[in-house]
């Protein structure tokens, strides 16, 4: 090419000897690093940071030299390139160790969903800066920018369809991030399953089942089941029914009921918002009393505890009423059958022939006026309590 060979074989020499250094110089900041920290990656900024400088050193050569011809063309080709190389390269790590300098402060733990997103942000944004320094290097070499740029986007296209299902766990992620159903330490139900969330990160999630068997499910998935958060509840609700004997007289559900309704207030972790305890009906062999309370806590496990204390108070009150609790059974009662009181039967019978006399035999409903008459006319709440209020005194009580 116009040159002698000892001048290439000179500028050969002085840059093996520069990448040799720059090698030695990276391999020992790395072992005076641990990796993955923001230490190391601002090491890894080394190497760009030494290759910036190169080009102008092959550029003094050159001119040192006095290259001609289509080597000089190709010596100044390789600096140019070079230096753009290492400029893309520079930004890349810089915007890396960037993020994991933003990660390493006390408001983001490292493997939370937070410093996931951190690092996609840094890696776009590396990208980004990257694309615009080789398309301005394009540019330079006379490369048509918007041939390069339509075959970009055709290759993104083509990427994108490749990579849809991570596309779609990154997406999911996304709206784990923007909802936050779950954080890291929550206890949830996901579809049939319950577990503790380990782990969220920008493809999958990590949750510890109740057997301890971590499971990963893609964020895709994940972020589509429906989620219960029960360490967001405020309170654990207490919904049973008592069954009891039908042997039950009305007095002794009273007792029982007025000694829960007691019982619940009194207790300190039981809210009194929405109390209730109902005799709520007949059962196929039991009289049914519903018990409603909201449990003071946002723990599982002392929720069991004081549930488990409120249904031992509720065996003593049961047992201080003189009743029992009912189960499936079949009672048969041998006695001598007293019959029917004929006296009260004729009685009855002789008050519906005096409605039929009258008009007023109430089939199949009573009258507007037989309404009117009857209408709010029972005792509620009953007498004796501190509500009470004594019917109305006006027109027929009712029976």
């Amino acid at each position: 090419g116009g040159n002698a060979w000892w001048k290439l074989i000179t500028i050969a020499a002085i840059l093996g000897a520069v990448a040799a250094g720059i090698i030695v110089i990276r391999n020992g900041i790395r072992r005076r690093t641990s990796p993955g920290s923001s230490t190391s990656y601002l090491g890894r900024l080394v190497t760009p940071a030494f290759l910036l400088l190169v080009p102008s050193l092959i550029v003094w050569l050159n001119h040192q030299l006095t290259m001609t011809g289509v080597w000089s063309a190709v010596v100044q080709l390789l600096a140019e390139g070079l230096f753009f190389i290492a400029l893309a390269w520079l930004l890349w790590g810089a915007m890396l160790a960037l993020a994991e300098a933003v990660i390493a402060s006390r408001y983001i733990r490292e493997h939370s969903l937070n410093a996931q997103l951190v690092r996609l942000i840094a890696r776009a944004l590396g990208a980004l800066l990257v694309l615009g320094v080789l398309l301005h290097l394009s540019n330079r070499l006379g490369a048509p920018l918007y041939s390069l740029i339509a075959g970009v986007g055709v290759g993104g296209i083509v990427l994108a369809l490749a990579v849809r299902p991570t596309l779609e766990n990154f997406i999911g992620g996304l709206v784990l991030v923007s909802d936050k159903p779950v954080r890291i330490g929550d206890y949830c139900r996901f579809g049939d399953e319950y577990g503790t969330v380990e782990d969220i990160g920008m493809r999958s999630t990590r949750i510890r089942t109740r057997d301890d068997t971590l499971v990963t499910i893609p964020n895709s998935t994940f972020s589509q089941l429906q989620l219960t958060n029960y360490d967001r509840r405020r309170r654990w609700l207490y919904d049973t029914v008592l069954g009891l004997r039908y042997e039950t007289t009305a007095e002794q559900l009273r007792y029982v009921m007025a000694q829960l309704r007691g019982m619940l207030i009194a207790h300190p972790k039981v809210s009194s918002d929405q109390l209730h305890v109902r005799f709520v009906g007949f059962g196929a062999y039991s009289l049914d009393i519903r018990l409603f309370a909201y449990i003071r806590t946002r723990n599982w496990l002392t929720y069991r505890a004081i549930v488990e204390d409120i249904n031992l108070r509720v065996m003593d009150i049961v047992a201080d009423a003189g009743t029992a609790f009912a189960f499936p059974s079949q009672t048969t009662y041998l006695s001598r059958d007293s019959g029917v009181d004929d006296e009260r039967g004729r009685q009855a019978e002789a008050e519906v022939q005096e409605w039929r006399s009258e008009g007023q035999l109430p089939f199949p409903d009573f009258s507007e006026e037989q309404v009117k008459v009857k209408e709010d006319r029972l005792e509620y709440p009953p007498k004796g309590s501190p509500d009470y209020k004594p019917p109305a005194t006006s027109g027929e009580t009712a029976r």
